[in-house]
């Protein structure tokens, strides 16, 4: 199937939805010539991810090693195990804004406005971990509203935009072995 997957990748120069390849040290030969053979072309198409990184990746947020070898990579670079979730986007968390209001006491200089901590200027840091300890505060406060902004946009989703073919396929067994 993922032969014919390529093939019709080829023929057709689809671009959305985006297509992909997984490439693990087990990959044959063949398989990564036939997708080096379509990138060659330059139309930017299939992207290719380390089957192996995303596995290892998947098991580090805590799934089950079945779900990490089902799962992968999807939208622009996230790792899923499908069939187990689902997810959407609510939004990026900006760790070089971050930075920069780190090292102007919380300031944003496009606005001119106090939108973080203030945890001192850039001349204040006397010590290069003090910075690190200002930028921890900072990423601590932006990840609990971004983690709060995330809650009211999925509450939002659940209650005015529910997807009930994505429910279907999502594993009942995944939600079993949860207790839910």
């Amino acid at each position: 199937m993922s032969y014919i997957l390529l093939d019709v990748i080829k023929e057709m120069r689809i671009l959305q939805p985006s297509s992909m390849v997984q490439i693990s040290k087990k990959s044959p030969d063949r398989f990564i010539h036939k997708a080096l053979d379509i990138i060659r072309t330059g139309f930017g198409q299939p992207s290719c991810f380390n089957t192996d990184a995303i596995i290892q990746e998947l098991l580090r947020q805590g799934k089950s090693l079945i779900d990490a070898r089902n799962g992968g990579a999807s939208g622009c670079v996230e790792t899923g195990a499908f069939g187990t979730e689902a997810y959407w986007l609510t939004g990026y968390f900006n760790l070089s804004k971050v930075l920069e209001l780190t090292l102007n006491n919380g300031f944003d200089k496009r606005t001119n406005k106090l939108v973080g901590l203030k945890t001192g200027y850039a001349y204040d840091y006397k010590q290069f971990d003090d910075l690190v300890d200002a930028f921890r505060f900072q990423v601590n406060h932006f990840a609990d509203i971004k983690i709060r902004g995330n809650n009211v946009i999925e509450k939002t989703f659940a209650t005015w935009l529910p997807v009930p073919f994505l429910s279907l396929l999502v594993e009942r067994l995944y939600f079993e072995r949860q207790g839910l």
